[in-house]
């Protein structure tokens, strides 16, 4: 999970430099606005496609433990953590 809590970091630094940086907002000086109409958007495309990457891995990290959990033939007790039907009373 190392690898997945890095590229979230990663993920977080670079949109917020982005977000933050004078490249692609509008500059205020003496309430005049100017367009610097540098966006490139490639640090955000990058970021998010990492980001999704990484949620997928986590994801199936998710899944395989929950298999574990669950299987009957993984963890060798019964299937659903159950010995049987649950009957109400």
């Amino acid at each position: 999970m190392g690898s997945i809590f890095d590229t979230l970091s990663w993920a977080l630094r670079n949109v917020l430099n982005e977000a933050n940086s004078v490249s692609d907002n509008p500059i205020i000086i003496n309430n005049n606005v100017y367009s610097t109409c540098h966006f490139h958007g490639q640090y955000i495309a990058l970021s998010t496609d990492s980001l999704n990457m990484s949620l997928a891995v986590l994801g199936n990290l998710i899944e395989r433990q929950i298999a574990q959990l669950l299987r009957k033939e993984i963890n060798n007790v019964g299937n659903y953590l159950a010995s049987g039907p649950c009957v109400s009373v």
